[in-house]
């Protein structure tokens, strides 16, 4: 019996736990996003990770091209965020479903990407 306790309580810590499906506000985003390791795809289906730090800065790190720089800020409730070499910010809204994290083009409402929590 200690043994399934146990590992519930460990795949409980492994998932992320992320706010009830639907939007996330500023706060969430603050509380949920920022400071913690994502993981993706690029449109070229090259795996990547990002983190967004607290002071506005990030990493993206996109495997076969490395490290990239980010920064981002928010502004109501979408996260505006740029990588080295964007011409110009992206705005996004982001929604909860599950355990993915999904961005939103703030402008067309197109989804742009989806993120499961990085391992």
């Amino acid at each position: 019996m200690r043994l399934l306790y146990f590992a519930i309580i460990f795949s409980l810590a492994a998932s992320p736990i992320l706010a009830a499906e639907g939007p996330l506000t500023a706060a969430d985003i603050k509380q949920q996003v920022i400071g913690k390791s994502w993981s993706s795809t690029t449109a070229r289906g090259k795996p990547f990770t990002v983190i967004w730090q607290p002071n506005g800065s990030g990493t993206m790190n996109i495997q076969g091209v490395g490290k990239l720089a980010a920064k981002w800020q928010l502004k109501g409730d979408q996260l505006c965020w740029s990588v080295e070499g964007m011409a110009s910010p992206e705005c996004s809204k982001l929604t909860v479903s599950g355990s993915k994290l999904t961005f939103k083009d703030a402008t067309t409402g197109k989804v742009t990407n989806v993120y499961s929590a990085a391992k």
